[in-house]
């Protein structure tokens, strides 16, 4: 049972870029797991406030994770994002793990766009976060971390003193975790002076949603196809891609089906000329809609090679949150307590007479539960 302190702290036992090249490796097996079972996010939604439940089985453990999100109520003591993480084994209803999430789920985000950057654009040099907070700082640090092209990081927010405070944490631990690795990182003075910011080669838009921030239709005038990363847009009526993206895109999704239904696709792929009726159709992860220029990251890993390869001048990675990433995180995170000797505490010993355990005064044979 890993509190947040205690999180950070495993984390801190190894070095950071290892951590990140794991998480990628551990999703990248994940989204090949012919035996994974996910369901689709599921919860409640009152404007920015939401608590949302997703979860996933495969052989060796099932996960379910809890997501509170109070941005109406964020302050020093109410944190904007808080998760929980409860991992059991598959076969016997024993938890293997119960973690703090609110480190581990925007690196698990930064290290899912990695997994798909890595097949369409593994070498970027520029690198622009538009929404500063901790999902946007994560991208970041992560990225900038795996990819030893990059040089140049740029932050834009709402805030301005967001954006440089970003902007000075980033550099400070990418110094601690690669020392003598030189990346210019920076912050936009205004929301509005964003200067070449799209014109740079990935785009990562990491807001809450609320509107469009992202309008591409200059960006013709740069050589090369841009990479946009749609981290922000995850629940039903959210977007942040404006309609000259979308007609000008190719999608890979984390979570088709999802997508189709909370992410970017749910605004995209209607404009795209997909129907309700194909929309409501489709129910897995993976899959290709529109002969391939929406499809799956499963299917972009198994058999994507055409993909990148299309006209369209930009790629829209849509990023609702896979379940299939958690068990991935899940499954790092045990590696990490194993190597460091943590002991397990017991947990559902699966004892008949468990009533009896905390009230003694219950007959024993009354207290076994079926």
């Amino acid at each position: 049972m890993l509190s947040h302190a205690a999180v950070a702290d495993l984390i801190r036992s190894v070095p950071l870029r290892d951590f990140a090249s794991e998480l990628v490796s551990a999703i990248e097996a994940t989204y090949g797991d012919r035996y994974l079972r996910s369901i689709e996010r599921t919860g409640w939604t009152q404007q920015l406030d939401t608590l949302e439940v997703m979860g996933c089985k495969s052989v060796d453990y099932t996960c379910v994770k809890v997501i509170s999100s109070n941005p109406s109520l964020a302050s020093a003591e109410i944190p904007a994002v808080a998760g929980t993480l409860v991992c059991t084994d598959a076969a016997a209803d024993k938890a293997r793990l119960v973690c703090d999430t609110a480190i581990l789920t925007p690196f698990r985000t930064a290290a899912g766009t990695a997994v798909v950057l890595k097949r369409l654009k593994p070498r970027p040099v520029s690198i622009a976060i538009i929404g500063a907070g901790l999902e946007g700082a994560s991208h970041a640090l992560l990225l900038a971390l795996l990819f030893r092209d990059v040089k140049h990081v740029t932050f834009v927010d709402r805030d301005p003193g967001r954006a440089t405070a970003a902007s000075k944490e980033v550099t400070q631990l990418i110094e601690r975790a690669d020392p003598g690795r030189v990346v210019e990182i920076v912050a936009c003075e205004s929301s509005d002076d964003v200067g070449d910011l799209y014109e740079s080669d990935v785009i990562v838009t990491a807001t809450y949603g609320t509107s469009t921030v992202c309008d591409l239709r200059n960006r013709a005038k740069k050589q090369g196809k841009a990479f946009i990363a749609a981290v922000g847009a995850d629940l039903q009526k959210k977007r942040e891609l404006d309609d000259s993206v979308y007609l000008n895109a190719r999608f890979v999704a984390d979570d088709l089906a999802q997508c189709l239904r909370q992410g970017e696709l749910q605004h995209a792929a209607p404009l795209l000329g997909l129907s309700q009726d194909e929309i409501d159709a489709h129910k897995t992860h993976g899959g290709r809609l529109l002969d391939g220029r929406i499809i799956g990251v499963e299917d972009l890993l198994a058999r994507g090679r055409g993909f990148g390869q299309r006209s369209e001048l930009m790629t829209v990675y849509d990023s609702t949150g896979f379940s299939g990433q958690d068990l991935a995180m899940a499954r790092v995170m045990i590696k990490l307590c194993e190597a460091r000797g943590l002991k397990r505490v017991p947990w559902n010993p699966g004892k008949t007479a468990f009533l009896a355990d905390v009230l003694p005064e219950v007959d024993v044979a009354r207290s076994q539960v079926t």
